[in-house]
């Protein structure tokens, strides 16, 4: 199926990347903590041990960091009023 961009009206508001930020922060936290969490469990049961891998390790934690500071900055906005 082609739509028909005939019909296409421009949308209410403009793209705001802070806004999906607000809105997919825990999406995106789950989706990095669930693979670094495969990951982690692969080299287990492969190696026998824990080994963090750097890559997921680089990604886990500036996605905690920064969700937790969305959370944080929500929560006061919310305890503001605004």
């Amino acid at each position: 199926m082609i739509p028909d961009f005939r019909l296409w009206t421009r949308p209410l508001r403009e793209f705001s990347a802070a806004t999906v930020m607000r809105r997919e922060v825990w999406g995106i936290i789950g989706l990095v903590t669930t693979i670094a969490v495969l990951e982690l469990a692969s080299d287990v049961i492969q190696h026998g041990r824990v080994d963090i891998d750097p890559l997921w390790a680089g990604l886990a934690v500036p996605a905690l960091v920064g969700g937790g500071v969305l959370h944080a900055v929500k929560r006061i906005r919310r305890l503001a009023g605004r």
